[in-house]
């Protein structure tokens, strides 16, 4: 896949994703597919899964929030 073809190009870099089990404009089934095919291919990913839909919740937010400021420490 075109996904798949480009992973390479991201080996160094870390990698946040997050997702609503309940969105309803793009499936969770797709976005954990996304990570699984990311992580398969050895890249850095930090998936946080919610409960909701298509929107970012508090614990996204703190959860990005501490991600960047590790990232930032480098």
């Amino acid at each position: 896949t075109t996904w798949q073809s480009r992973m390479g190009l991201l080996k160094n870099v870390k990698i946040f994703q997050s997702h609503g089990n309940h969105d309803e404009l793009l499936s969770f089934a797709h976005a954990k597919d996304l990570n699984e095919l990311m992580v398969s291919e050895g890249l850095q990913v930090e998936f946080v899964p919610f409960q909701g839909g298509h929107e970012i919740p508090p614990i996204v937010i703190e959860r990005a929030k501490a991600f960047f400021e590790d990232a930032c420490e480098l």
